[in-house]
């Protein structure tokens, strides 16, 4: 493995954060205070170029590459804002939503979907139409709504709700309307993500409600067959390589990040190295790691095998 450190630090020791590869892989954008506050930067790996795209208030806490990588989202202080992946037409399009931390673009990028409390004091699931501003429920119910990914054509939504008196997934067919509960775990269910080939949703569960014994877990939506693949104290943060055949999984279970490549049935188990895994490249052989000591935070390029 090629292990490079991409975005060098000046004396003044600053941060590198949340670094996320752009749809076609030309570059990447990450969060950094080098100015005193936490704003965007976008890095152009052809031209070895990196410069401030955002002027944002307050600290950016995370951000999103809409699809087609023309446009990202931000959420800064309880706000979240769009605008070109150069910096141009920065557009407010909402502040304070009710759980501001989860927000996502929809896969053909004609909205963001975002936790709201529209009608009523409940959390539920919204679209925000880029085009008219109009804001549409996707899920309406008296129990808390969140923690939501898309499928990859758009026409299902994976979402963490406690409706039913826990918290679990569940997964709503748009064109159908029908609603189907994905797990019955005994504890929590957190951070859904689709495989690319739509098949499968990798997930992580609480197994015992003390929030320090999590376990990765694979759902095949086509067998209904629910697999997992690791079950050690810490916690974990799973990504699907392109091919949807393996996954990277980070985990903190020996008390800093570390990473490993995992097949989808759990016959293969590599270790790849230290760090927070934040981004893998759409080729499948490239990482953006997020590593560093002392409290501070760099970005390095891994190159796979």
């Amino acid at each position: 493995m090629l292990n490079l450190a991409l975005v060098p630090k000046t004396a003044a020791q600053f941060q590198q954060l949340q670094p996320a590869w752009s749809p076609d892989g030309r570059s990447f954008a990450y969060l950094s205070n080098e100015t005193g506050q936490f704003q965007l930067y976008l890095r152009e790996l052809k031209t070895n170029t990196f410069q401030q795209i955002s002027q944002a208030k307050e600290d950016i806490l995370q951000f999103k590459w809409s699809p087609t990588g023309q446009k990202l989202a931000y959420l800064s202080g309880e706000t979240l804002t769009v605008m070109e992946n150069d910096g141009t037409e920065s557009m407010r399009l909402m502040t304070s939503p009710a759980n501001p931390l989860f927000f996502a673009w929809h896969p053909r990028g004609r909205g963001l979907t975002y936790t709201c409390a529209i009608k009523g004091e409940a959390t539920d699931i919204c679209l925000k139409n880029l085009y008219n501003h109009f804001d549409i429920n996707l899920t309406e119910d008296p129990g808390l709504d969140r923690n939501f990914a898309w499928s990859p054509d758009g026409t299902q939504l994976v979402f963490g709700s406690d409706r039913a008196g826990k918290p679990d997934l569940y997964l709503l067919n748009l064109p159908t309307q029908e609603l189907r509960r994905l797990t019955d775990l005994p504890g929590n269910t957190l951070d859904p993500i689709f495989a690319p080939n739509g098949r499968y949703i990798a997930f992580v569960a609480d197994q015992d409600g003390t929030d320090q014994h999590f376990a990765v877990y694979v759902l095949d939506l086509e067998q209904n067959e629910l697999l997992r693949l690791s079950d050690i104290r810490g916690n974990h943060q799973p990504l699907w390589f392109p091919d949807s055949q393996y996954l990277l999984i980070n985990t903190n279970s020996q008390g800093a990040w570390e990473y490993y490549r995992v097949r989808r049935d759990g016959s293969e188990r590599e270790r790849l190295g230290d760090g927070l895994v934040c981004s893998i490249h759409p080729d499948g052989k490239k990482l953006l790691v997020q590593a560093g000591g002392n409290g501070f935070q760099s970005i390095q390029l891994v190159s796979l095998k």
